[in-house]
């Protein structure tokens, strides 16, 4: 594609995602995002304080509404323009960086991924603060990837620790990115490779935990205050055996029912498979750490999601949504560039799981499901043809799965909002002191 056109995709890509936003319509806050709305309209109160309350140390769910109601005035649509805002920068740093390693192409099926991903939609129209960490965690994953394979890195080695502060800002489930670091800092270690990034980020990590540490310090007089903010989170507002035990009647238990209603999660992580088995050879490639990165990040979540403790707060969707970047783009590689061997594994994969799943998924997803059995058997007959029309008939299914979530006006947000609100009503300990958080 000529030079003055290499955007072009990636512009449809953005007015595709927009559109979504446009006609699903942004909801009145009701639930967790009414807390941070609260907190967004009275943060430039003299009366704003800082407690131990976890929404209110989610700065960067908050503060940025904040400016925007300042700007623009108190609705549902510049309240939710934040996280739409965070949903495309994604897309937009998605495609610049899949761009710069791996080609248009790839790019463009990454952003495309990430964009039509009903998940993705459903938390761009309200305030929660998990498609905000995603971003967070994907441009942290695309600065560490860069900075170690730069020559001159030391704009990387600044930045990740930056980018890594702001989404600790946002929610602590930035955490779980630590293994995943650690693991890649390891290896490196190991290898003695770009050593050199890790001496300069080391540096400016050590002075980004000083500003977190510094910053409660000034404005509470307590340095550990996050810390034990998440603390007593943990030991007064965790649920109780009985609240879990309900809890756990409202939504599937077995961790692979609960993936099947999962749309948002499911077809992403079965393009991906293929990856898991064939792109974890070459360690140097951009598609062995990114596999690497969802791998760690699933079995984090597989771990936690059956944890007696904190399993019960693991049933919340978007809790996993640090995983549909990382997996729009392994899945892009299998899109982009996958054999005859591979989409053959991926047609006997698709019909066993749609044949299971019949009795339980209903008419309408199971035809989803044919759509990309039936894409793949026009790609089988005709591999020859062209990687741009092989690559649309492999998107088919993404499609028409977001054109029928948007053209419905889906319930789906409704929807998790009556199962949050049923889980609230089974335990306040969910939402801690709603009522006194909002009077604060």
């Amino acid at each position: 594609m000529r030079s003055q056109y290499r955007y072009l995709p990636l512009f449809l890509i953005l007015l595709l995602h927009v559109l979504g936003w446009i006609i699903l319509k942004p909801v009145v806050p009701h639930a967790d995002d009414f807390c941070y709305a609260d907190y967004a309209r009275s943060f430039f109160h003299e009366h704003f304080h800082i407690t131990y309350n976890k929404f209110q140390n989610r700065f960067g769910v908050y503060i940025p509404v904040a400016i925007l109601i300042q700007l623009f005035g108190d609705t549902p649509h510049v309240i939710s323009l934040w996280p739409l805002l965070a949903s495309c920068i994604t897309i937009i740093l998605v495609f610049i960086g899949v761009n710069k390693i791996s080609g248009l192409l790839m790019a463009s099926v990454s952003s495309f991924l990430i964009a039509v991903n009903v998940l993705q939609i459903t938390y761009s129209i309200a305030l929660f603060p998990d498609l905000i960490v995603s971003m967070y965690a994907i441009v942290t994953v695309l600065i560490l990837y860069r900075g170690r394979m730069a020559n001159n890195n030391l704009l990387h080695a600044i930045a990740l620790p930056i980018v890594f502060l702001a989404g600790m800002f946002t929610k602590e489930t930035m955490l779980l990115m630590m293994p995943f670091l650690m693991v890649v800092l390891v290896m490196d270690l190991i290898k003695k490779e770009h050593l050199v990034f890790w001496k300069r980020t080391m540096t400016y990590v050590i002075t980004a935990t000083i500003i977190f540490f510094g910053f409660y310090w000034v404005v509470t007089g307590d340095a550990f205050h996050r810390i034990k903010s998440m603390i007593d989170f943990r030991d007064n507002y965790l649920m109780t055996a009985e609240d879990e035990k309900n809890l756990r009647a409202t939504f599937p238990n077995n961790i692979f029912v609960w993936l099947n209603g999962e749309l948002g999660y499911v077809f992403i992580l079965l393009f991906s498979l293929p990856a898991f088995f064939f792109l974890m050879k070459d360690r140097k490639s951009f598609q062995f750490y990114v596999c690497l990165y969802s791998l760690l990040l699933l079995v984090e979540y597989l771990f936690l999601f059956h944890t007696k403790k904190y399993g019960a707060i693991f049933l919340q969707d978007r809790i996993w949504m640090l995983l549909i970047a990382p997996l729009s783009i392994v899945g892009a590689n299998t899109i982009v560039n996958g054999n005859r061997k591979v989409l053959i594994f991926l047609l006997v994969l698709f019909m066993a799981y749609t044949t299971i799943n019949f009795p339980v998924v209903g008419v309408m997803r199971e035809l989803f499901y044919l759509s990309f059995v039936v894409g793949l058997c026009v790609v089988l007959l005709f591999i020859q043809i062209k990687p741009a029309v092989r690559v649309a008939i492999l998107l088919l299914p993404f499609l028409i799965l977001f054109l029928n979530f948007v053209i419905g006006n889906s319930n789906y947000r409704l929807g998790s909002s009556l199962k949050e609100e049923r889980t609230a009503s089974i335990s306040g300990s969910l939402f801690p002191n709603k009522s006194a958080t909002v009077q604060q």
